[in-house]
């Protein structure tokens, strides 16, 4: 299984980049707009500790969020 972390600071990701297993792929991006080559390419998602506009997307949900959180989710995904 393949791990992709998704970070919109790309100073942040460098840092966890350094201690991340081989199989792990790094997207510098924010959640609302997450790069088409993801679109169905996902099986699993997990949201770990949101903070700002992903924090208040997931609290009162919102419709561009969330859609395009189910956008990169394959078929049985969860």
């Amino acid at each position: 299984m393949d791990v992709i972390g998704l970070d919109a600071d790309p100073t942040r990701m460098r840092r966890a980049s350094q201690h991340a297993p081989g199989n792990a792929l790094f997207v510098v991006a924010r959640a609302e707009c997450l790069p088409v080559e993801l679109d169905g390419a996902v099986s699993e998602l997990s949201v770990c500790f949101p903070w700002g506009s992903l924090l208040r997307g997931l609290v009162t949900p919102s419709p561009v969020l969330l859609a395009g959180l189910a956008r990169v989710l394959g078929t049985g995904g969860c």
